[in-house]
């Protein structure tokens, strides 16, 4: 069981920088202006300490958002919104969408938004304990409340990689490491997509 009276959250979310205590305190902020099709999301869980420059950062995480109502308001191209991000993300369109550009029959529900889980990170000293699915448990509590977010999706692609300095370093060759991730993304419920990918989907029910 994991004490979370000590640690605090960091979260950016495109251009807003929110610091709070408690991973599910919730924040007010002002509606976005100026929207786009996806905004960049980082989460930092973070060792509670008097001195801020003695901070430890134990788990990062990020990903993007994706409007998919203003994306079909707007008539954006599906692909190219995906397309845009990265080699990663521009799988999603063939993983979520059928010939027709809706979303496949397996993945509806209330909303067609997604959030793209691109990256999370444990520091090496705070392994195995069970910092990661204490984040990844509460993720859908933080886009619906904390957030603020319509969000019916939640992809993640299960890669692992290593970090040196702001380096990142994919580990193609590790199954066992690569099973173990995908058995965590499992148990917090995520279900491994029937492709060539190393996709996991969530599907959130309102």
């Amino acid at each position: 069981m994991i004490d979370d009276s000590y640690l605090e959250m960091k979260v950016n979310f495109g251009r807003f920088n929110l610091e709070f205590n408690k991973p599910l305190e919730k924040f007010e902020f002002n509606e976005l202006s100026g929207l786009i099709s996806y905004y960049p999301i980082t989460m930092e869980l973070i060792e509670k300490s008097d001195d801020n420059d003695n901070q430890k950062t134990i788990v990062s995480l990020s990903g993007y958002f994706y409007d998919m109502d203003y994306i079909y308001k707007y008539g954006q191209s599906l692909f190219d919104t995906f397309d845009m991000c990265s080699d990663d993300t521009n799988k999603l369109y063939d993983i979520l969408f059928d010939e027709e550009e809706n979303i496949k029959i397996d993945y509806q529900t209330f909303s067609d938004n997604i959030f793209y889980l691109d990256r999370i990170y444990v520091e090496k000293d705070y392994r195995n304990k069970g910092y990661a699915k204490l984040l990844l448990k509460q993720l859908e509590d933080l886009i619906k409340y904390v957030f603020k977010l319509n969000v019916g999706i939640i992809v993640v692609c299960a890669q692992p990689f290593e970090k040196n300095g702001v380096e990142e370093k994919m580990i193609r060759d590790d199954k066992t490491l690569k099973r173990k991730l995908i058995e965590l993304y499992k148990n917090v419920g995520f279900k491994e997509v029937n492709s060539n990918y190393d996709y996991l989907v969530k599907v959130i029910d309102d």
